[in-house]
């Protein structure tokens, strides 16, 4: 949200769009209202077409009689303040229902928040496979962090931010990981909380300056800023998903890429599950973080990926500029279908294709794999080892004892090279006494020296999990590496 605004005109743009669900994504965001009644002297109008547009940038535009101005716009309190570009004032009031009221060109005007229809550039629809049945997740706010202190002690915090959606819905990174929040904006107090989906809580002020507050046990505070780098993939998809099939890297063919996504759709259809595709040029474009495990987190939760209310899904997720490669797992029946042993496996696969540069046997590969797991899964009989066929597990136990066989034989041959020695007492034993004459002889000790490693314990570490994946306290299971 952008600074120039005043803490009035911003706090009354959150609760504008908390009040209702519909509004335009264009921009940074906007509000239209249609104008549903206009009179004048006791007289009725007709006001069909007309309507006002609120861009949360303090500009906008009115439709009056037929013809299209440009605005600027301001609130306090609850009042509107809209001047056009001929002078022609609208003083207007926010009413209890959402609605809008107020005098313009000599008519009285209401007008209703409603879904445009005047842009050309609204949010096209998500994929039938990835509705979650929400409200629209228009961003309102960025929260950076600019600071984190304990004890007054201060931390990193670099790469650590929240994202206010509309609906109250939204996304905080700490600590590498992503994780779904709720929020609430008190305007009485100027108080914003929210929780995450791991139960960590945030309390604190929104001020003109930014937001302060303490999460996690430390003392935070946040900058307002326009966007998150995240949303520069797919900004009119955000928090609506994205299509099973994204390739930004341009690595696929038109055709590659119709005949894989139809594949995806089928599996969606088939198992609830959706299996995404992400290619990136770069993933530095995309996100501060130089985890590939952190960005795929910030995508799945950002652009709300899954299927149903658990949200399941299979994220592949590939930065082309590092070949950097992560499996993304989350929603129980996803972590039961890919389990880590399942998503080792799985990477085998289209790893061996993607070392010669052949994206697309490779993406083949992990599209029918993923099926094939999910099938096996479905039916109760997820890949584990118990599940691998007897010539790959004959397989995998001679490449054990053939390395083993060849370590002893390595360890023995070295063995017969080295010279027996032993830990001597005396410090005056490690000299070498030739042309020497020692006057006094003394051992004195001085000191112990002792190096210790501080090894703290990570807030997001991992838990395990009957289904056998390894999840991080957001609850995402992954498999990466290079390519």
């Amino acid at each position: 949200m952008k600074k120039i605004l005043s803490s009035f005109s911003m706090l009354f743009l959150f609760l504008l769009m908390l009040s209702f669900p519909a509004f335009a994504a264009e921009g940074d965001g906007a509000l239209l209202y249609r104008a549903v009644h206009c009179e004048k002297d006791g007289t009725e109008y007709s006001c069909e077409g007309e309507y006002l547009r609120l861009d949360i940038s303090g500009e906008g535009e009115i439709c009056f009689n037929g013809e299209i101005s440009p605005i600027q716009w301001r609130a306090e309190g609850d009042a509107l303040y809209v001047v056009d570009a001929e002078g022609y004032e609208l003083v207007a009031a926010y009413l209890s229902d959402g609605s809008v009221s107020g005098i313009y060109g000599g008519y009285s005007y209401v007008y209703v928040p409603e879904s445009p229809d005047v842009s050309s550039e609204t949010v096209p629809p998500a994929d039938s496979t990835e509705e979650s049945g929400e409200e629209d997740a228009l961003c309102l706010a960025v929260l950076r962090a600019e600071s984190c202190m304990e004890n007054g002690t201060e931390y990193s915090c670099t790469g650590e931010y929240v994202v206010l959606n509309a609906g109250g819905s939204g996304m905080v990174v700490y600590d590498h990981c992503a994780y779904p929040i709720s929020w609430d904006y008190d305007s009485e107090t100027d108080a914003l909380s929210f929780e995450d989906n791991a139960g960590n809580s945030f309390e604190g002020e929104m001020t003109e300056e930014g937001v302060f507050g303490r999460f996690h046990g430390y003392d935070y505070s946040f900058g307002y800023y326009d966007s998150a780098p995240i949303m520069r993939l797919m900004p009119e998809r955000w928090g609506e998903g994205l299509p099973l099939l994204l390739d930004e890297a341009e690595i696929l063919t038109a055709e590659q890429r119709k005949e894989l996504s139809e594949k995806l759709e089928k599996i969606a259809e088939d198992y609830h599950c959706n299996v995404y595709i992400i290619t990136m040029k770069d993933m530095s474009d995309y996100s501060e973080s130089k985890s590939i495990e952190t960005v795929s987190e910030e995508l799945r939760v950002g652009y709300d990926l899954g299927c149903g209310a658990d949200r399941d899904c299979l994220c592949l997720v590939l930065s082309m500029a590092q070949r950097d490669y992560d499996l993304c797992a989350f929603g129980e029946f996803a972590h039961r279908s890919f389990n880590d042993f399942g998503k080792e496996q799985l990477a085998k696969k289209f790893k061996e294709h993607f070392k010669e540069d052949d994206w697309y046997g490779g993406l083949k590969d992990y599209v029918e794999e993923s099926g094939k797991y999910l099938k096996l899964s479905a039916e109760g009989k997820p890949v584990s080892i118990g599940t691998m066929p007897l010539t790959k597990l004959l397989g995998a136990l001679i490449s054990l004892l053939l390395g083993l066989l060849v370590s002893i034989l390595a360890a023995l041959w070295l063995r017969k090279k080295m010279i027996s020695v032993s830990k001597e007492s005396m410090a005056e034993q490690y000299l070498d006494m030739t042309g020497s004459e020692i006057t006094h002889r003394s051992d004195r000790y001085t000191h112990t020296t002792e190096n210790r490693v501080y090894d703290p314990p990570s807030s997001s570490g991992s838990s395990g999990s009957s289904s056998g994946s390894s999840r991080s306290s957001s609850g995402h299971s992954h498999s990466s590496g290079k390519f």
